[in-house]
């Protein structure tokens, strides 16, 4: 009878799940770059329409010290860091395959 042992684990020889979280990390930064894009647009817009808008706590945060150039440079930031670790871990991975 083949193995009834209930804590038999097989190992997972597949690999194509790492090469994911890098190219998810790119794509978290194309989504960053956006955001960075769109929150200056709005609060741009809101500046121009007067009065008082709301943020994310965060955001206030970074607004009041920075501005809306701040905010944007924050949300591009993150998406530099995201991109590169995204990088990294490409390349990381296609290294590891040649070698192999």
């Amino acid at each position: 009878m083949a193995n009834q042992n209930p804590n038999y684990v097989v190992e997972d020889d597949d690999d194509d799940d790492d090469d994911k979280g890098g190219w998810s990390f790119v794509g978290y930064s194309v989504v960053f770059f956006a955001l960075s894009g769109l929150a200056y647009w709005w609060i741009n817009k809101k500046e121009q329409e007067g009065g008082r808008f709301k943020l994310w706590w965060v955001l206030a945060l970074v607004y009041h010290w920075l501005g809306k150039v701040g905010v944007s440079g924050v949300l591009a930031g993150i998406g530099v860091l995201s991109l590169l670790i995204g990088v990294i871990r490409i390349v990381a991975k296609s290294r590891q395959s040649a070698k192999a």
